[in-house]
């Protein structure tokens, strides 16, 4: 995903000094099958990174004036995921 116009901006005036931005990340949990039934085992949505390829759970910077729920929601709702469930799965290996 590209840098935030407003975090590039932001940088012309500061140069690469730290920054604190507020940020939200969102475990989402599936426990039924879209036909309602249970699954074997729960299942976890995972987001691929841009940067590195790493699965991880879906995380976002918030822009100036959006609120850490709605954000949140988007960031479930518009990012192509993958559906994890147990611990062998090739989304909860390390690398190396």
């Amino acid at each position: 995903m590209a840098t935030p116009d407003f975090i590039t901006a932001l940088r012309e005036d500061i140069g690469h000094k730290e920054l604190l931005l507020p940020s939200v990340r969102a475990a989402v949990i599936r426990r039924r099958d879209a036909d309602g039934s249970a699954l074997d085992a729960p299942e976890v949505l995972l987001v691929r990174r841009s940067d590195n390829g790493a699965w991880m759970i879906t995380s976002g910077i918030l822009d100036p004036g959006r609120s850490p729920p709605r954000v949140r929601c988007a960031k479930c709702t518009r990012r192509p995921g993958r559906w994890c469930g147990q611990s062998g799965s090739p989304a909860w290996r390390r690398p190396g």
